[in-house]
């Protein structure tokens, strides 16, 4: 199993430019987390795209089938210095996208890489549910820290990370066999 070696980062995509290019449908989910992200977004099917879409684009994501068509596009996307992402085609990509769960300010990416993308989702739901069930007491926690750590200067808050130990995980990872689905 042949693996790229990655940099897993949380992008800062306040008031960048970003382009979506594909059917509609494929396209809503990203623009959701796009807009949340503060980007600035424009949207397009890849029978309007030219040259001319990629100026002064930070970032562009193409969900359109393979073909020429995304191909052309992906080369102009690179051409004008944008970063690109390929829905399926981790080899196209400048990145992969996780899949992420949130409750508040704490966010839980996970990925694969791209090699198995189905588990990332499935460990997003447990992630998901887990959040969920932790609630009002998770809440607190985070801000019980987020309040520490504004009280303690700079280089001094090493101790903080003892504190965030107290959050405690209680589970295991086992595959069940294959009949047991």
């Amino acid at each position: 199993m042949s693996q790229r070696k990655v940099f897993p980062i949380s992008l800062n995509l306040r008031n960048r430019n970003v382009l979506l290019i594909g059917p509609a449908t494929h396209l809503d989910a990203r623009l959701e987390r796009l807009q949340g992200a503060r980007a600035q977004v424009r949207m397009m099917e890849l029978g309007e795209f030219c040259d001319s879409a990629c100026v002064d684009v930070f970032l562009v994501m193409l969900f359109s089938a393979p073909g020429k068509g995304r191909n052309e596009a992906h080369r102009i996307a690179k051409e004008k210095g944008a970063l690109v992402y390929v829905h399926d085609a981790p080899d196209q990509s400048d990145f992969s996208m996780p899949a992420v769960t949130a409750r508040g300010p704490l966010q839980i990416a996970i990925s694969t890489n791209a090699i198995a993308p189905a588990l990332s989702r499935h460990l997003r739901e447990c992630f998901d549910e887990l959040l969920a069930k932790s609630g009002n007491d998770l809440d607190a926690f985070i801000q019980h820290l987020a309040n520490l750590r504004q009280q303690l200067p700079t280089g001094q808050r090493g101790g903080l990370y003892d504190e965030a130990k107290r959050l405690q995980l209680d589970a295991s990872i086992r595959i069940l066999p294959e009949d047991d689905q």
